[in-house]
């Protein structure tokens, strides 16, 4: 040893005998006696004279330190290759590498290595890492185990410290390989020195009672967890995985992933409620094995746990959540943890629910054979558990997005689940601008009651009579609100009307279980609007179905499964159970009739007599229903026509178009103008109202019809003063044949609705209008008596009933001043309020001529409804009033005195006969009496004598009268006897002695165009002839006009 060296290592370089010595004391205790003695000696002579065998190494060890290289092997142990005392030979792998300690197996492999001299390879003392493999030469040795069912001495090793592949060997299979184990023994002294306090959050003196990892133990820190599932089978402990390690025993019930279920809903995470680490790993066990079922009141370390409490409420589990884990999730775990959860990612199976949440809402189906609900099976996410029409992911999703487990930027509703063909997937729903969820409006009451998401085993998770998926249907985002209009997660909604009908969404969805709350007693017998609907239509609650399910984008493609199992056979779920007997709350027309859904139940009633409900808002059968029998008769052709008839459908179209038929005569400066608007220009105009009055009068005409009128009003207000405003004001009244009271009936009204009649009254409105009051004074058509002055007479007023006269004791005064015949005069009087002349009898013309010229040529309409009324007092509606076959024109033409206001003029028309012998007057001896007159013998033209002539067309005696005496004499018997030639004659130009009266003709067998001659208009034609192939040769009256 040189002098230098000697020096440098506190020898003495004048003392030779120290070479010989071993001061460091790391020789060899080869016999292990327990004598003390080492056999073999690793002097300072060998220490100077030691040559690296590595490397890394270098010559010469220190002979004032046992371990040069600070690896935990002596410095002799390592040169001489003998580890019996820093090696474990008690414990060994068998062939199968299953760990066993075996004290017989164990003594015989000690014995086997001290007799051995070749057991090991020595070691580099002067590297601490022999192999370069990462771990220390001292650690491997001291972890290292024998292969094998015995020792030989010539066995491998578990670790080897001069084999560097041995890194990456696990001989536990737990998880971690070799060199991670050393690492992660390392930090329980970064931790023992504070170096994790920042970052992990771990203090020295909770550091100091860790374990050291074992790569000989599944379990290092004996907390039932492995150590590779804890590590995550890493090698380094990142900041992010704080709160479980392998070499932490207590870390079994932490919860750093903080899942688990808040059950008392007090907003702290208490340790039963918590999927602790402990639970997140034995899940994949068989806890409901039913022979060995596991006792979670009874678990290791004092813990309890109340997540699985209500797992078996529908039937006892069969299998474990391991055993129906997804493959795909099994794939990629460990075997030793296969079925395992994640304890650091609250939701292990990532399929957007945690799994605390999972397993307290899971429950067992005992028809499917499965769990509803799977930690670790993803695909649980588009199942719904309680068939209540929303998935298990949109129940949890529902929760506040601020205080989301799983992915706060996709919340319910504005994510839903959806399918591409057969698979399922998320989709945004389009132009939604709100991040806020159902959760994100609970309160803290509700969130007390039912918790921060939905239940997926509620059907009605918030109690309010709405299942869940209906709620999530038929949602919409009130942008006015800020709210959604429907929501599963708090009671006391469905009080918006989304679509605008009339009807909140709470009334549409209760049509499925009551018929409607419209203020009518309906019959305590009459069926549900659907069940009335499938028997009228039994195709249509299909049709109407699935239109919900696609009309809402793709947001009810997902439901079109279960509808088409019920479609196939299968019983409808809850969710399709309600689809059947509810309307639209988004769609304002559910059964597309072109009605909408709040007109038709507020009008609903059932009709006992033909037993169907009158309206019904499920099906599309009642648009040409006339529910209240208003329409009328327009052209009286005894026929209701189609454009005649005053269906439900027109009464509802009122509050839009007004007549429907008459929609494109209202002038383009105008507008659309329905009756509702009408009525309230009319309110407006008449009573100097303004806008709000007026409508507010046509609410008060709707109510006061009735008392069921009254209720329903009432009822349609209930939730919004202003509904009826809003959605029905304009309607007519498909239950009242009178809608404002004004004692015209609806049809009628509607039959004459024109707009822009030339009469001051209507030039502006409608003439005719179901729901306006004030339009029983309109005189459209302008058949009043309008140029009356103060000399006239009006007529005795009364009705003509059978062409018999009832007076009414109605007395007009005479004097100046208009009568307009009213709507509602010709309504009372059955005229047309479109017709001045209703009977058509002004036929008659005025003609002026001046200086031979005609300058005016009109037809004269003296004889328009309203004057045949007020100033001649005959029937507007009959053109012979008095039924005597003169027709009212001809009387009126021939004898109307404007004079006398009547039918009576005293003229010289008397003819006067002589005898034409003796010049004198005829009498029973005269002979021949001629109409002539004599004066000195010379006979000329007749003498004419005043008399009064009279042609009353309300007096049907007068037919019969001669007052020109203008007959004949029979002279051809003894004497001559006078023949008169009346009135009746005298229009026809008749001489037919059996035709010479009304009665004659009636009681004639006469025919005319098939049927008996009853009027003057079929005698005449009878007469000459008219229609027939020969009138050109029987119409005598026309004979100097044909060709």
């Amino acid at each position: 040893m040189p002098d230098g060296w000697e020096i440098g290592n506190g020898l003495d370089p004048t003392d030779p005998w120290d070479a010989l010595l071993d001061l460091d004391f790391d020789g060899l205790d080869l016999d292990q006696s327990g004598d003390g003695i080492y056999e073999r000696l690793w002097t300072n002579l060998d220490e100077f004279r030691y040559t690296q065998r590595t490397e890394a190494g270098y010559n010469s060890t220190n002979p004032n330190v046992g371990d040069t290289d600070g690896d935990g092997l002596s410095d002799g142990e390592e040169y001489f290759g003998f580890f019996f005392a820093s090696s474990n030979l008690w414990c060994y792998y068998n062939v199968q590498l299953e760990y066993i300690c075996d004290s017989q197996i164990g003594s015989a492999a000690n014995q086997t290595y001290l007799e051995s001299s070749i057991a090991d390879v020595g070691t580099d003392p002067t590297n601490h890492d022999s192999d370069g493999d990462g771990m220390p030469d001292g650690w491997e040795i001291q972890h290292r185990r024998w292969v094998g069912s015995s020792f030989t001495g010539g066995n491998n090793w578990s670790l080897d410290p001069n084999r560097p592949e041995d890194a990456n060997w696990d001989a536990d299979g737990d998880g971690l390989q070799n060199l991670c184990e050393y690492q992660w023994s390392q930090l329980k002294y970064d931790a023992m020195q504070g170096l994790l306090l920042e970052s992990h959050g771990e203090n020295v003196s909770n550091a100091e009672n860790w374990t050291e990892s074992d790569p000989n133990n599944i379990d290092s820190d004996g907390d039932t967890l492995p150590d590779g599932w804890e590590a995550a089978y890493s090698c380094s402990w990142s900041a992010s995985r704080a709160g479980i390690n392998p070499l932490n025993g207590t870390d079994a019930l932490n919860n750093p992933d903080n899942d688990g279920f808040d059950i008392n809903r007090d907003g702290i995470l208490q340790q039963n409620e918590a999927f602790v680490n402990y639970l997140e790993y034995h899940v994949r066990d068989d806890l409901f094995n039913s022979d060995n079922p596991v006792d979670f009141d009874n678990l290791p370390f004092g813990l309890t746990t109340d997540l699985f409490d209500n797992v078996g409420f529908n039937g006892y589990p069969e299998a474990s959540y391991s055993q129906r884990a997804s493959g795909s999730y099994l794939a990629g775990q460990n075997p030793l943890d296969a079925g395992a959860a994640d304890p650091l990612d609250s939701d292990s199976d990532e399929d957007g629910m945690p799994d605390g949440w999972e397993i307290w809402f899971s429950r067992w189906d005992v028809l499917q054979d499965e769990w509803s609900l799977n930690p670790l099976q993803p695909a649980d996410r588009w199942q719904d558990a309680d068939d209540d029409g929303m998935t298990n992911w949109e129940e949890y999703n529902a929760i506040d997005p601020l205080i989301s487990e799983t992915d706060a930027n996709r919340s319910s509703p504005k994510w839903f689940v959806t399918t591409i063909g057969t698979a399922y997937t998320f989709q945004a729903w389009a132009g939604i601008d709100t991040d806020l969820s159902f959760g994100s409006f609970v309160n803290a009451t509700q969130r007390n009651l039912t918790g921060v998401t939905g239940d997926p085993n509620n059907v009605d998770t918030d109690g309010d009579g709405i299942i869940d998926g209906v709620e999530l249907l038929f949602t919409t985002w009130n942008s006015s609100a800020q709210t959604w209009t429907l929501n599963p997660l708090t009671p006391g909604d469905g009080l918006f009307d989304s679509d605008e009908d009339g009807l909140v969404d709470l009334q549409e969805f209760a049509l499925v279980t009551a018929n409607p709350d419209n203020g009518i007693v309906h019959p305590s017998d009459a069926p549900l609007l659907h069940i009335d609907g499938d028997l009228l239509q039994p195709t249509e609650k299909t049709q109407r179905m699935f239109n919900m399910l696609i009309s809402k984008e793709t947001r009810g493609k997902r439901l079109l499964n279960d509808f088409n199992d019920w479609q196939n056979g299968e019983p409808a779920n809850a969710f399709i159970s309600i689809l059947m007997g509810i309307t639209d709350p988004t769609n304002p027309d559910t059964d597309g009739d072109g009605m909408y859904d709040g007109f038709e139940y507020w009008f609903a009633e059932w009709d006992l007599e033909n037993n169907l409900w009158s309206i019904n808002p499920l099906i599309d059968g009642d648009v040409l229903l006339d529910t209240d029998g208003d329409s009328f008769d327009c052209d009286g052709d005894g026929n209701i026509s189609l454009d005649e008839r005053f269906s439900n459908l027109r009464e509802w179209e009122s509050r839009t178009w007004g007549k429907y038929s008459e929609r494109n005569t209202i002038p383009q400066e105008v507008g659309i103008l329905s009756f509702g608007d009408d009525a309230i220009d009319a309110y407006i105009e008449e009573l100097g109202y303004n806008y709000f009055e007026a409508t507010a009068a046509l609410y008060d005409d709707f109510a006061s019809k009735s008392p069921e009128s009254t209720d329903r009003m009432q009822r349609i207000n209930f939730y919004d003063d202003n509904n009826f405003n809003r959605t029905l004001i304009g309607v007519a009244d498909p239950t009242s044949t009178d809608s404002d009271g004004d004692s015209i009936p609806d049809g009628w009204e509607y039959c004459y609705a024109i707009y822009g009649m030339p009469d001051a009254t209507t030039q502006n409105h409608w003439a005719a209008n179901p729901i306006n009051p004030h339009d029983v004074n309109y005189d459209g058509d302008s058949d009043g008596w309008y140029d009356r002055n103060a000399i006239d007479i009006p007529a005795e007023q009364g009705v003509w009933n059978d062409r018999n006269f009832i007076d009414s004791g109605v007395i007009i005064q005479p004097g100046p001043g208009s009568l307009p015949f009213t709507n509602l005069m010709e309504w009372n009087n059955n005229t047309r309020p479109d017709l001045n002349d209703t009977d058509g009898d002004s036929v008659t013309w005025l003609t002026q001529v001046v200086n031979g010229v005609v300058v005016s040529h009109q037809i004269d309409y003296n004889l328009s409804d309203g004057r045949e009324v007020f100033k001649y007092g005959i029937n507007p509606t009959d053109n012979d009033t008095d039924g005597d076959m003169l027709p009212d024109w001809y009387e009126y033409k021939v004898a109307w005195n404007e004079s006398n206001d009547n039918f009576s003029s005293y003229l010289k028309i008397k003819v006067v006969w002589i005898d034409s012998l003796t010049g004198g007057e005829c009498d029973t001896n005269t002979v021949s009496c001629l109409p002539l007159s004599s004066e000195s013998g010379v006979l000329s033209r007749p003498e004419l004598e005043f008399t009064w002539f009279t042609l009353d067309p309300a007096d049907p005696v007068d037919a019969n009268y001669d007052p020109d005496n203008d007959g004949n004499y029979d002279c051809s018997g003894a004497g001559c006897s006078y023949e008169p030639y009346t009135n009746f004659q005298e229009f026809y130009m008749i001489t037919d002695e059996d035709l010479t009266s009304p009665n004659a003709v009636r009681l004639a067998p006469l025919i005319y165009q098939g049927s008996p001659v009853e009027e003057w208009w079929q005698f005449r034609g009878y007469t000459l002839g008219l229609g027939e192939p020969s009138e050109a040769s029987t119409n005598y009256l026309k004979m100097d006009k044909q060709s």
